[in-house]
């Protein structure tokens, strides 16, 4: 299929659409080449496809591999199965700009399917997170259902290296902080989905000074749109906005499974009004996206993006509109002046359509918001620079109508899985792939060959255009081996020379033949076996990894706390802070710790090791109380002076605290009160009355 420029680009790439093998439509991300430079990013997007491939679930398209573009710089490419519709961030960009209002149980709907993937996803994949989460990433398909996208990134983005504010700018990937350090992990997921959230709610994407330093505010100042005007957000979404952007640091969620579950146990969504908000919303967003189509008139340099965002929603145009935007391309269109560029917008979705633009106006086009460190554009032909792509949504192809001279060739890049097979061109052998060829235009066969296997393909070149294909086929004999690994207990982290490559019990499929290094460890032991892999043949590792005689099979938890916690596991009591440890097997344990007086309840997750200590240090959060005395008195507090009263809204650690009243002619008075999160403490006392 051709494919004139990109159809959407962010700082992980340029996105761009293929044809694989059976003519499957397939969508690839070329990351940028300076993200790719980067020590260890490569390595880290294959580990994470290997992870991957067996992960299948509706809400996310299937990963097709991690390649590289031959022609230089050779960049990284990422395929996966082909998604149809518009991204999220641009129907929220249409409906900020038209003034088109979300209803409450719509946003909910969409929280929830988005809730529902992510979840899945944790559940399905251990230990592998998103990392990338926006609604830039989000599609909502023409099946009304939520896709999630670029899901192979977790690790890379990780590898970067980037400060909190980094990622947000450049990236669009919230992230928390601990120990001063961004958290790329399951929790970062939970906040990226809040993030979500709060701009669906707020019906427009954030802004880049408004994360994370605005989020709380915002939170505070939410109204909910409903039917009959605004009303206010529910508290209950109030609270767990705050847990899912970590805002309440001691109930904070840690993965989506905890998020998702709490949303359907407090978060009450109406599902009949959902379905009707949403196509309420949808309906009129898609009747901008019609109105502003193939055929609108040049856009000034502002409205640019407005242009591409509204044009996105030609993906939910019916059936019946695809042959009159096919026909348009007939149309012959007069050349534009030497200073014309016309140029794809940098932030459409799917399959979009914009107009001619002037040299300045294809400058601010091609800037890519919000990512200020890539500073380049994605270079494509000069004609490719100069087409307009005319959303065909119904039938997922692209129709492009040039508008400049154009030479009389055009591009095709040919790509497969596995690297290395021979390429022939109406019978011509042109060598192998990874290839990029020039061809004349018209009709072509292509044709690849691998050993006795001959894929044919008939691809059309046109004058300046670029085509692409990517073709899977099976590999020839046996040049790889598998490695079954299995331990007892399972959960085993196992790395493979050196690189770990999963948990077990684990089929590694890819192995080279000969010796292999595995290396096997859980909180009981560890172990390195040597392992033979032949051609076509797959090794079998079991081995038991419980813990030698003599080692201790039990450890202990202490727990550092400037008030009394206790510590339940499953709903027992297993000790509490009093005690200097606490002894508990060894593994895994998920504790919750309660002061039921002071309105106190952590969740916690400790691993135990045999023979030792596990410190366990709790920060105490803060309550609020109010102070007052009769006529007045000087205030203080722990030792600490606070002021005179009255004295309202102080902020104290939960727990007892020491409180002087002072007056010049009445005396002193001290008093105990205790601050819980149960509600604001009062403290009120008459000086004129004797202790």
């Amino acid at each position: 299929m051709s494919v004139a420029g990109a159809a959407f680009q962010d700082g992980l790439g340029e996105r761009r659409q293929t044809t694989g093998a059976g003519n499957q439509l397939l969508d690839l991300v070329i990351v940028h080449e300076a993200l790719g430079a980067v020590s260890g990013v490569e390595a880290a997007l294959r580990q994470r496809a290997g992870e991957l491939a067996s992960f299948e679930n509706a809400s996310f398209p299937r990963l097709k591999g991690v390649g590289k573009l031959s022609k230089s710089p050779a960049k990284i490419v990422v395929a996966t199965d082909h998604v149809s519709g518009v991204r999220l961030s641009d129907l929220l960009a249409i409906a900020e700009r038209r003034l088109i209002p979300l209803e409450y149980d719509g946003a909910a709907g969409l929280l929830q399917q988005l809730l529902e993937a992510v979840a899945s996803l944790h559940e399905g994949v251990p230990h592998v997170s998103h990392g990338a989460i926006a609604p830039e990433r989000l599609i909502f398909t023409p099946e009304s259902r939520l896709m999630v996208v670029d899901h192979t990134f977790g690790s890379a983005i990780e590898r970067l290296g980037f400060s909190q504010e980094r990622c947000w700018k450049e990236l669009r990937a919230a992230f928390p902080v601990a120990d001063g350090k961004v958290t790329i992990d399951r929790r970062g997921d939970v906040v990226q989905v809040g993030v979500v959230a709060l701009s669906l709610l707020l019906g427009r994407l954030l802004n880049d000074d408004e994360y994370p330093a605005g989020v709380a505010e915002m939170i505070e100042g939410l109204n909910a749109v409903s039917s009959n005007g605004l009303e206010m957000l529910p508290a209950e979404m109030k609270s767990w906005l705050r847990r899912a952007l970590q805002l309440d640091a001691d109930r904070s969620f840690a993965t989506a499974a905890e998020a998702k579950a709490e949303f359907a146990k407090t978060i009450k969504i109406n599902e009949s009004r959902a379905r009707t908000a949403l196509a309420a919303f949808l309906n009129e967003c898609q009747t901008f996206g019609k109105s502003t189509g193939a055929g609108a008139p040049p856009a000034k340099s502002k409205d640019v993006k407005t242009a591409a965002s509204d044009s996105a929603l030609n993906a939910f145009a019916p059936a019946a509109s695809a042959p009159a935007a096919a026909e348009s391309t007939k149309t012959p269109a007069a050349a534009p002046t030497a200073k014309t560029t016309p140029a794809p917008s940098a932030k459409s979705s799917g399959s979009a359509s914009t107009a001619p633009a002037r040299e300045s106006d294809s400058e601010a086009a091609l800037q890519v918001k919000r990512v200020p460190f890539w500073k380049s554009e994605w270079r494509n032909r000069a004609a490719v620079a100069a087409a307009i792509l005319v959303a065909i949504a119904t039938a997922g192809t692209f129709a492009v109508r040039s508008y400049a001279r154009v030479p009389p060739t055009g591009e095709l890049v040919v790509n497969t899985n596995p690297d290395g097979v021979q390429v022939f061109i109406d019978g011509k052998k042109h060598g192998a792939t990874p290839i990029t060829l020039e061809l004349p235009t018209g009709d072509h066969k292509l044709e690849l060959t691998l050993g006795d296997q001959t894929r044919a393909i008939p691809v059309k070149i046109t004058a300046g255009g670029h085509v692409a294909q990517f073709v899977e086929l099976p590999k020839v004999g046996a040049v790889v081996g598998q490695l079954s690994v299995r331990t007892d207990p399972p959960g085993a982290t196992v790395t493979i020379d050196g690189q770990r490559r999963g948990v077990s019990p684990l089929m590694i499929e890819d192995l080279e033949p000969g010796e292999h290094s595995v290396g096997l460890q859980n909180a009981l032991s560890s172990v390195t076996e040597r392992v033979t892999v032949q051609a076509g043949a797959t090794a079998s590792l079991v081995v038991p990894l419980s813990a030698p005689q003599g080692v201790p099979v039990s450890g202990w938890v202490s727990v550092a706390s400037p008030i009394e916690m206790q510590l339940f596991e499953d709903g027992r009591l297993v000790g509490s802070s009093r005690s200097d440890r606490i002894m508990m097997s060894v593994g895994d344990h998920s504790l919750q710790i309660v002061n039921e007086a002071l309105g106190y309840r952590q969740a916690r997750t400790v691993q135990v090791s045999p023979g030792r200590v596990t410190p366990m240090r709790i920060d105490i959060p803060k309550g609020s109380v109010a102070l007052n005395a009769a006529p007045w008195a000087e205030v203080w507090v722990d030792g600490d002076r606070l002021g005179e009263t009255p004295i309202g809204n102080v902020n104290l650690p939960i727990g007892t605290h020491d409180v002087l009243f002072r007056h010049p002619d009445l005396g002193e008075q001290r008093h105990m009160v205790t601050v819980t999160l149960n509600g604001p403490a009062r403290l009120s006392v008459d000086m004129r009355k004797r202790q």
